[in-house]
């Protein structure tokens, strides 16, 4: 009679785990599995990164005129090569020539703050960049280039 209590005690407490192990399932997906949601969130990312960019340089045209309009999308374009860089890092963590050149990412927003900073010069070097017209701005700029940050959420929560 001890036993059976025993038994009907690990019986429940089987049953019970089992309908946790329902609820709370953990799931074991395949390399390939992971992969590929790794490349439909990269995916994600990058297309929600380039709608922001889109759509922030169309409402910077509407509200602030060209300049800030070209300023959004010169950062926006620089948000997407950030991203291309990320990724290929990511990609490829694992070797020490990709640790080495990792940090080259990073360049790109410097690369555009000098721009604006040296706009005459480039100008000058570039007549088609003076025959625009166009003055980029420093502010559009930058919440350009971090639309990718925006993007990240939005990639992560929405994959298409």
């Amino acid at each position: 009679s001890g036993d059976e209590g025993i038994a009907e005690f690990l019986e429940s407490v089987q049953q019970r785990y089992r309908r946790n192990d329902r609820v709370s399932k953990r799931v074991v997906k395949s390399p390939e599995q992971r992969r590929q949601d790794y490349e439909d969130t990269k995916f994600a990312v990058t297309a929600s990164t380039a709608a922001l960019g889109a759509g922030g340089t169309l409402a910077s045209l509407a509200l602030s005129g060209a300049n800030a309009a070209f300023s959004f999308a010169f950062g926006s374009v620089g948000a997407l090569l950030y991203l291309s860089g990320l990724s290929q890092y990511a990609d490829s963590a694992e070797t020490p020539m990709a640790q080495a050149l990792g940090g080259r990412r990073l360049l790109v927003p410097v690369i555009l703050v000098l721009s604006v900073a040296n706009w005459e010069k480039l100008c000058y070097y570039a007549p088609v960049l003076g025959d625009s017209g166009l003055q980029p701005e420093l502010v559009p700029l930058l919440l350009g280039f971090f639309t990718y940050a925006l993007g990240k959420v939005i990639g992560g929560a929405f994959k298409f």
